[in-house]
This record gives C-alpha cells, sequence and structure tokens, in this order.
C-alpha cells in the first residue's frame, strides 16, 4: 500500500507562489543547466534550486541572494512541469504559479489568481533583476 502513494522522481515539480504581504515571488524547484565551461554549451545536468524574489517595481523582481538554495541535481530530458531558467536568453519559464489577492482597505485575503505561461526576463548579466515579459491569467494550475 505504501509504494501507490510514493510518487517516481518525474512527478516533483516546480511551485512559484507570490506572496502579496511580503512582495515576494518564492519559486521552487528551478532547474538551471550546468554549463560546460569550454565549450559554454549546456549539458544534460541540471541543478535544482529554490529562490526567492523581492519585488521592486510591478512585475520587476530582484533575487534575494541568501535565499537560494541547492536542492539537487536532475539528469535527463523528462522536465516538463518545471521552472525552466535559460542560461543563453537569461529567462525564467514559469508553467503556472499562484498569486494572493488582498483588499486594500482591511486587508481581507480574496480569491487567488492564477498565471500560466510565464516568462522572466534578465535584462542586465550583471543585475539579478528580471522582468515579467508574458503571462495568462488561468482558472487554475492543474
Amino acid at each position: 500500500e505504501e509504494e501507490e502513494n510514493e510518487q517516481p522522481p518525474t512527478e516533483i515539480s516546480s511551485k512559484a507562489i507570490y506572496d502579496s504581504s511580503t512582495n515576494t515571488l518564492s519559486l521552487e524547484g528551478i532547474l538551471v543547466p550546468f554549463i560546460d565551461e569550454f565549450t559554454g554549451k549546456a549539458t544534460d545536468k541540471k541543478g535544482i534550486f529554490d529562490v526567492q524574489l523581492e519585488e521592486k517595481t510591478k512585475l520587476v523582481f530582484q533575487v534575494i541572494p541568501w535565499s537560494i538554495n541547492v536542492k539537487g541535481t536532475l539528469e535527463g530530458e523528462n522536465i516538463s512541469g518545471y521552472i525552466l531558467y535559460h542560461h543563453k536568453t537569461r529567462s525564467v519559464e514559469i508553467p503556472c504559479f499562484k498569486v494572493t489577492t488582498i483588499a486594500p482597505l482591511g486587508g481581507i485575503e480574496g480569491e487567488a489568481v492564477y498565471y500560466k505561461d510565464v516568462i522572466m526576463k534578465q535584462r542586465h548579466l550583471d543585475y539579478p533583476i528580471f522582468h515579467v515579459e508574458d503571462m495568462t491569467e488561468t482558472d487554475s494550475c492543474k
């Protein structure tokens, strides 16, 4: 019975949650490719990271350096369901994430809003700041 509840590693996917009370975007399970230093090409092996980003202005987020946490590595091609970092375009691809909503008066939390196919781009190599380039509102992340 125990084995039926266990999920194979391929089922482990990423999670992205925006917390409006702290203006923080938490990304869990970002796949970052290892780069061959000699050729500059991405290898088949990827690092799995968690990171938090602080919202600087609307849809602009800065990585909080001390929040970066290495979770492990993944080898292979099955990367569906993961948040992906593309080193060549310096972009982050988030399949779906949840945003909490809050009433400006009284701070009452409302229904959550979900966004899918979110693309965040790092404009300058030297600054860990990402701008949301594209996103689509959706009903859920199921």
